[in-house]
């Protein structure tokens, strides 16, 4: 299995044009990936489906009893308070993840787009 590495792009509208230009020659490597068994179908919405059921963690007592009182001091339940607390932990990481993937600091620093991650493909 070869990888190819896909060009760089000034603007998605560059890319899309590429995409559109070489369609044909993606079309038979797919055809020939699925020939191989290279293909798996489903993968995708299987990963989304799990991703849509719901998650239970445990917390130590001390931990749990924090939350409960945050909670209580910001008039929320405890497992919504708990759900922000898991979704601004996450968005913060992935903003550091990018920082330091990207060389770029500062509150303004972006999670980088399509066109900046990994460009390779299976041939």
């Amino acid at each position: 299995m070869t990888l190819r590495q896909l060009p760089a792009f000034a603007s998605e509208e560059e890319e899309a044009n590429w995409w559109f230009e070489n369609r044909e020659q993606h079309a038979e490597d797919f055809v020939k990936a699925f020939a191989e068994g290279r293909v798996k179908v489903g993968r995708i919405a299987d990963r989304i489906a799990a991703a849509k059921q719901a998650t239970a963690i445990t917390l130590c007592a001390e931990d749990a009893l924090k939350a409960v009182r945050i909670a209580d001091e910001k008039k929320i339940d405890v497992q919504t308070y708990l759900a922000e607390l898991i979704h601004d932990a996450l968005k913060a990481d992935l903003r550091s993840t990018a920082q330091e993937n990207s060389g770029t600091e500062g509150p303004g620093a972006a999670i980088p787009d399509h066109a900046s991650r990994s460009r390779l493909l299976e041939r």
